[in-house]
């Protein structure tokens, strides 16, 4: 691998991670992270427009429609990333928004129904946001035009339909194939390291994004036969509170590393690749 990878990888990671997937040290519990710069404290907040909220005749004890207008780290008129991470069992779609000294994942939503049901969920949501702007970025790759026998209408087709029918301009960001797991994993923990000042921090609205940040926390990393990988098994486990697996944090991969793609270059001394 060479000497310039293992010395990024060991000021990348800490102590116990770069023994396990560096040096190959065995450790059975607890398991060894795929997002180990990850820290609650650090990489998220909270952050409600309270004057909002005290204008309104609210029972805490009902549910109440939310609204974007109740979330106080929205910037107006700054056009917002929306990204998806389609399945057969759960769909989730993730927001975020480039405030300029830090990137702001803003919300997530997610639904076990059809993907158009969680489009038509995020524009409510958003409706009143759209008073102010009404373009989007939409960042989609290969997982979201699959094969599809019975239509030719894909996942993200019927994504940017529901947005374009309920108003918004949506400019299409197709990404290609997905970047492997070994150069999101390496990319991702550079940046939530925050040691290279040329990457804004990232931050994560730990209210409106709860599931996000439990998918981020028990993300697992494997070893696989070309590298390292996220483990993916509990996907398929469908015992399990499915918005709590790793679907959340692929949305994440998708939506950071293409944010800051066109500054990737600066990572040029990670190498190595692990299956997608």
């Amino acid at each position: 691998m060479g000497e310039q990878y293992i010395n990024n990888q060991k000021r990348l990671l800490d102590d116990a991670t770069f023994k396990v997937v560096i040096l190959n040290e065995r450790r059975r519990r607890p398991p060894v992270l795929f997002y180990p710069n990850f820290k609650v404290e650090k990489h998220t907040y909270h952050k409600f427009d309270y004057g909002y909220l005290g204008n309104l005749e609210i029972d805490y004890r009902k549910d109440f429609t939310r609204t974007c207008w109740q979330d106080g780290d929205l910037i107006p008129g700054i056009p917002l990333d929306v990204t998806i991470d389609a399945g057969g069992h759960i769909n989730v779609c993730l927001t975020g928004q480039d405030q300029g000294d830090v990137y702001r994942v803003l919300k997530g939503i997610e639904g076990t129904d059809k993907i158009g049901n969680v489009a038509q969920d995020w524009c409510d949501y958003y409706a009143k946001f759209k008073k102010q702007c009404t373009q989007i970025k939409f960042i989609y790759d290969q997982t979201d035009i699959p094969d599809n026998a019975n239509t030719k209408e894909t996942t993200a087709d019927i994504f940017m339909r529901i947005l374009h029918k309920n108003g918004w301009e949506v400019i299409a960001d197709y990404r290609g194939a997905v970047p492997y797991h070994m150069e999101r994993f390496n990319v991702i923990n550079e940046i939530l390291h925050e040691e290279n000042d040329e990457y804004k921090p990232v931050r994560i609205n730990k209210y409106n994004c709860e599931y996000l940040v439990i998918s981020i926390e028990g993300a697992e990393l494997k070893i696989g036969k070309t590298g390292y990988e996220k483990e993916k098994k509990y996907e398929r486990n469908l015992t399990l509170d499915q918005r709590k697996t790793t679907h959340y944090s692929d949305a994440f991969d998708k939506l950071i590393y293409h944010v800051y793609f066109d500054k990737l270059n600066s990572f040029s001394g990670f190498a190595g690749a692990a299956a997608s």
